[in-house]
């Protein structure tokens, strides 16, 4: 197999309005001279990764703690996804890497959100014409990147567990149960849930961007929700939801040890970056 791709890279980094200065999440891009993960398929092929680094900064003169605005498997994103193509069948590997569409024409916005609703942060994809409070469709390359992160992370990283939890019934939770968030599961960060900063500090989450560039398009990786809140959302009846149309919620500590609960905005930007995309061909 040979591959064909053209090298052209284009960062856009854009401040938005700064609501206040405790703490800053900052995405930027790093660029790996070669491919350094498990990858059989680029092994051996003039590929540079790209890593989005999502740097948080404690800006203020106190520690603080507060639910991480995004979480990964295996060092790569998740994304949401139906695992089969429209024939209700499971797509191959060769199909994810060579049958896939070329998006590098089309603009996306990639939302990072943190929300009080789930324990796992994943990312979406829109398109940037979208509005998102009418009912619209999901791009279809949200889904290509879901199976390409899919199969990278089953086939090379088995034995890391996946970040989902699960209710009784099979299904993935997709909100908290009320044992799950305590004083001591909260201090003990137990879920890899919050992050806890002194003065000063600075922690970097980092995730490989290599599905993008397989499938190509520009991208802006954006805060989506970009104030912390004071509280979460809690595992709801059905019936109670559709009866009084909103989730149990439960407050978060004002407190733990040291660390006081931050809320309020965050200080953020937005990064725009394109790939031509990459094809694999026999």
């Amino acid at each position: 197999m040979r591959q064909i791709f053209f090298l052209f890279i284009f960062v856009l980094i854009e401040l938005t309005e700064i609501y206040a200065q405790d703490v800053s999440i900052e995405f930027s891009i790093e660029w790996k001279n070669k491919i350094d993960f498990p990858f059989s398929e680029l092994q051996g092929r003039d590929v540079k990764p790209a890593y989005l680094h999502i740097t948080y900064r404690n800006l203020s003169s106190e520690p603080l703690f507060f639910m991480r605005v995004s979480s990964g498997h295996a060092g790569f994103p998740l994304l949401p996804y139906v695992a089969m193509d429209n024939y209700g069948r499971m797509l191959t590997p060769y199909e994810l890497f060579t049958k896939y569409r070329n998006y590098s024409k089309d603009n996306y916005i990639v939302e990072i959100s943190q929300t009080a609703v789930t324990f796992t942060h994943g990312w979406s994809l829109e398109y940037d014409t979208t509005n998102v409070y009418e009912p619209h469709e999901m791009p279809y390359a949200n889904q290509n990147l879901a199976y390409i992160y899919n199969y990278i992370t089953k086939q090379y990283y088995p034995d890391v567990p996946y970040p989902h939890k699960y209710r009784a019934d099979g299904m993935i939770q997709d909100s908290h149960n009320p044992q799950d968030i305590t004083k001591d599961s909260i201090k003990g960060n137990s879920h890899d849930e919050f992050i806890y900063m002194e003065p000063g500090e600075v922690y970097i989450d980092t995730y490989n961007l290599i599905g993008f560039q397989l499938i190509g398009g520009n991208f802006t990786f954006e805060l989506i929700t970009k104030k912390s809140e004071d509280y979460i959302y809690l595992e709801t009846p059905l019936e109670e939801v559709k009866k009084t149309r909103r989730m149990r919620t439960m407050k978060l500590p004002d407190y733990v040890g040291k660390y006081k609960l931050f809320t309020g905005e965050f200080l953020t930007n937005k990064l725009t970056v394109y790939f031509p995309g990459i094809r694999l061909k026999e």
